[in-house]
């Protein structure tokens, strides 16, 4: 098999920093045309990702603010959307196509999605130009200015045309137009074909080559990641808002109600020693057999936090054990637990809940959590380190 696959199948940011490096300098490439081809690419991905997914994005996705669209360019964008179905499928959404009403909404939806990925493109776009160029920016024009203000002040700066132009430019019948559009359906093409392909290795029973796209990706859960977002091994986008861990009650009685109104993912009863994932905010049982399994390799019982990291955070997870009033952060098969950060009045922890004190949250140990060691990838080294200090006789998996 071709190791070549749509640029649909790839990291459109990475893919531009590829050409930043090497392409552009060594075939004396312009930057800025590469840029707006890219910026493009990642519209039409991000398209693609809304319009095979239409089941899903009218739950898991609210309207944002973003650039204001006069009826000419709502028009204008809903062919687009059309453009791009058309182009990627043979068996289109009927009921949306027909029903006006539907597909106006489902059009606004699609749109607030691609204005948030494309004022995400344009963020890492200005610092690559400015990493790599030089190039200095003008003052921000601030938050007073209204809806979109950053996605325009961001295009300006960087010379880039709005949604509603590249828009235009795909769909013009003209002469210039006709290399976009060539561009657009090689594109959309090689994709269909590398996902026609993956259907089919995979109905056979057989295992496709890697096209710089894992066969199972990671999979953040619908909290981090919308699920909306997971079409297949081929299509993947990244989070288009700063990653952060689930917002906890401010108190310990108020999670603690919470998790009694819960019920096991696996039983349908009462939580018998719950724990809540502070990646997604999912309950699972930690010590209870109602979750556990056995790991047909190892051999070995698997607690529902095992199960649940390999689902959620990878090789990695870190869960909020409330009986206990304990962090517990999993790092493959090893883990360690940590102090929650629920404080009592005098500013201490209650590992264990002896004390019987009212705890409340404290934000900044929480902040301190999700920054140092979240976010910098500091839940390996904490295990380990941790592990170092103390005499450790495993058994992890079973939480």
């Amino acid at each position: 098999m071709s190791t070549f696959s749509s640029i649909m199948c790839n990291d459109i940011f990475e893919f531009l920093v590829e050409c930043t490096m090497c392409a552009v300098p060594l075939l004396e490439l312009g930057f800025y045309n590469v840029m707006r081809l890219c910026y493009l690419a990642e519209i039409v991905k991000v398209v693609l990702a809304g319009v095979h997914n239409l089941h899903k994005i009218a739950k898991d996705v609210t309207l944002a603010n973003g650039e204001p669209q006069s009826p000419t360019n709502a028009e204008q964008f809903s062919n687009f959307v059309q453009h791009i179905i058309a182009l990627s499928t043979t068996n289109p959404n009927q009921e949306w196509l027909w029903n006006p009403n539907e597909r106006d909404h489902l059009d606004r939806i699609i749109r607030s999605l691609v204005s948030s990925y494309a004022l995400q493109f344009l963020r890492r776009a200005a610092l690559l130009t400015h990493i790599s160029y030089g190039v200095e920016f003008a003052d921000s024009p601030g938050q007073s200015v209204g809806p979109g203000s950053e996605l325009r002040y961001l295009s300006d700066q960087l010379g880039m045309p709005s949604i509603d132009e590249l828009v235009q430019s795909v769909l013009a019948e003209t002469s210039e137009a006709l290399p976009l559009q060539k561009l657009v359906r090689c594109w959309v093409d090689i994709w269909v074909v590398d996902r026609k392909t993956a259907e089919t290795m995979q109905s056979r029973g057989e295992v496709a080559v890697s096209r710089r796209w894992q066969p199972k990706p990671l999979n953040l859960t619908h909290y981090l990641i919308p699920s909306f977002l997971h079409t297949g091994p081929e299509l993947l986008l990244s989070h288009p808002l700063p990653y952060s861990l689930v917002a906890l009650p401010a108190t310990h009685d108020m999670l603690n109600a919470e998790a009694m109104s819960r019920k096991c993912p696996t039983t349908g009863g009462e939580l018998d020693d719950p724990s809540i994932c502070l990646f997604c905010g999912a309950f699972v049982c930690s010590q209870a057999r109602c979750c556990r399994r056995q790991n047909r390799i190892t051999q070995t019982d698997e607690g529902g936090c095992l199960m649940h990291r390999e689902v959620c955070g990878g090789n990695v997870g870190m869960f909020l054990n409330i009986r206990k009033c304990a962090v517990l952060m999993l790092h493959h098969r090893n883990g360690s637990w940590f102090p929650a950060p629920y404080l009592d009045r005098y500013g201490e922890t209650d590992l264990g809940l002896r004390r019987k004190e009212q705890l409340f949250l404290n934000k900044k140990r929480y902040d301190k959590l999700y920054r140092d060691v979240w976010l910098s990838n500091g839940i390996p080294t904490a295990v380990a380190r941790k592990l170092e200090a103390e005499i450790n006789t495993g058994g992890w998996e079973g939480l």
